[in-house]
């Protein structure tokens, strides 16, 4: 019998996961200090620019969410070795939910106040996130920056219009539609947080609460259909 896929590559996580994604580079921009929580090139760059200019303490802050991102991988890879075997709950489901916790935790961070603090725990779980999730439908993606994604779909798309072969075009519009839904991530968050500023955060938490569902209620479906040895 043809095993089914892995829960954690279905394209309906992969829309919430890069929603997310986006909604959170928007927010510690626009409410701590216009640091990128998620991706850490930026902030290498401004890091590096401000070492160069002699400004330690503004390039402080571009060094804490790159540190506070390495012990993030850390921190999955941890929970991984611990989980990854258990027949009752899936590693990735306790990543997600730690994600929720430190999420509710910054939403109690008024805007601009514990900028380093908030930054950190947004890199921190959006790193866990990104080791957590890194494939749909069996292609390598990513939830929280879009360089990546962007080469992969065009890479498929030149395939598709070189070969014919119409999965490549499935998979170039599974890309670009995870790119969409990153940039839907930004422009929500700008209009959420312009209203409700760090509480917009309780939206990012209910969705990935949907993610834990998803993924529980899958769970249940593999065992009852083929047997215990679900994603590994």
């Amino acid at each position: 019998m043809k095993q089914e896929k892995q829960v954690s590559e279905t394209l309906g996580i992969a829309f919430i996961l890069t929603f997310v994604g986006g909604f959170l580079d928007t927010y510690s921009y626009l409410l701590h200090n216009k640091v990128f929580a998620n991706a850490q090139t930026g902030n290498i760059v401004l890091l590096a620019m401000n070492i160069t200019e002699g400004d330690f303490h503004t390039a402080f802050s571009y060094f804490l969410p790159i540190i506070a991102f390495v012990c993030g991988i850390f921190l999955a890879q941890w929970i991984r070795s611990l989980f990854q075997t258990s027949p009752n709950i899936h590693w990735r489901q306790i990543t997600v939910f730690m994600e929720i916790l430190a999420l509710l935790g910054i939403a109690f961070i008024p805007a601009n106040t514990y900028n380093h603090l908030a930054n950190c725990m947004i890199s921190c779980i959006c790193a866990i996130q990104v080791e957590s999730f890194r494939k749909v439908h069996g292609k390598p993606f990513t939830t929280t920056m879009c360089t990546g994604n962007l080469r992969s779909g065009t890479e498929c798309l030149y395939h598709f219009l070189k070969d014919k072969k119409k999965e490549q075009l499935l998979h170039g519009i599974h890309y670009f539609s995870v790119i969409l839904f990153f940039a839907l991530g930004v422009a929500f968050g700008v209009f959420f947080i312009k209203w409700w500023e760090n509480f917009s955060l309780f939206i990012c938490c209910g969705l990935l609460s949907v993610c834990i569902v998803f993924m529980r209620e899958r769970k249940k479906k593999s065992h009852s259909s083929l047997d215990n040895s679900f994603i590994k």
